[in-house]
């Protein structure tokens, strides 16, 4: 009974699966239906609801499987879908290393890591958005304050003033 009432739920609303998957493999698992299950969300995603919590359960499925290349492929669908989705970024940088592309592994993480190196040379401006390097203490544009000069607090006037 608690199968059917799970997989009513992710019918409905797949994309606040999340929390279920878990508890939906280990029940298939139990009953001797895994494939069932891989099953059913491939058909929930060809009806074209994009549900990540989805893609990712058949990526570890795949995985379990030993399957690399085809956990791959669904966070790879899943980054076409939701570019910024941070679990699965991760996921593709273990999944190329799973598959024999560890190469382009480092490539994409030393790509990510620049990205955050690059951001942290600037500080936005909380009252004008003007980019500033991270050295000033005001924004050159509107003079706001950008760190507090005594705590080094981001943002607000000198010492609360």
């Amino acid at each position: 009974r608690a199968v059917e009432l799970w997989t009513d739920y992710v019918r409905r609303s797949p994309e606040g699966a999340g929390h279920l998957v878990n508890r939906l493999e280990r029940a298939f698992f139990e009953l001797g239906r895994f494939g069932d299950l891989e099953r059913f969300y491939e058909s929930l995603l060809a009806e074209g609801r994009p549900a990540a919590p989805l893609r990712l359960a058949l990526a570890r499925m795949a995985l379990r499987k030993g399957d690399a290349a085809r956990a791959l492929g669904w966070i790879e669908d899943l980054l076409q879908l939701e570019p910024a989705h941070a679990a699965a970024q991760t996921w593709r940088l273990y999944l190329l290393g799973e598959a024999g592309r560890a190469e382009e592994a480092r490539k994409r993480l030393r790509q990510a890591v620049d990205a955050t190196l690059a951001g942290a040379e600037e500080a936005t401006c909380p009252e004008c958005a003007q980019a500033n390097p991270l050295t000033a203490l005001r924004c050159p544009a509107c003079r706001a304050w950008l760190s507090d000069p005594v705590s080094g607090r981001p943002g607000g006037s000198p010492s609360g003033h």
